[in-house]
């Protein structure tokens, strides 16, 4: 294979699909792929649920940005954020950094350059949840 061609098939697979089961205390990584179509084979044949992973979701905030975990209740109000400078559980687009809903407050953990990028992207996710019915 031509060194081009091995960058572009890099560019293809910035997914990975990794096969869990259980939830809370029995959750589990079963296994991972790399491919979707070998990942929904291997559910439809052992059972378990595809979450999809981006590869190196945050390397461009490496140096420059930080997880906040940030409190807001259903109308966007900030009730807390606070930066983090640990590792914690980045969200592939829709749930990983959701921690906690409830009628009143949701609590999201997110990567972001600083406190005003980490609202934004706090409140596009808040908009989403209740546009998706997922806040009721």
């Amino acid at each position: 294979m031509k060194r081009q061609e091995t960058k572009n098939r890099w560019k293809k697979e910035q997914e990975i699909y990794v096969i869990t089961e259980g939830t809370y205390s029995e959750y589990g990584i079963k296994t991972i792929f790399s491919d979707l179509d070998i990942a929904q084979k291997a559910i439809k044949k052992f059972g378990g649920e595809i979450e999809i992973w981006k590869i190196d979701d945050c390397k461009d905030f490496l140096d420059s940005g930080n997880f906040y975990l940030i409190e807001m209740n259903r109308k966007g109000n900030i009730q807390s954020i606070e930066k983090w400078n640990r590792w914690y559980s980045i969200e592939n687009g829709d749930s990983r950094p959701f921690l906690n809903k409830g009628k009143e407050k949701i609590t999201l953990c997110v990567f972001a350059n600083d406190e005003s990028h980490a609202i934004r992207i706090a409140n596009k996710k808040r908009i989403r949840f209740i546009a998706e019915g997922k806040w009721n």
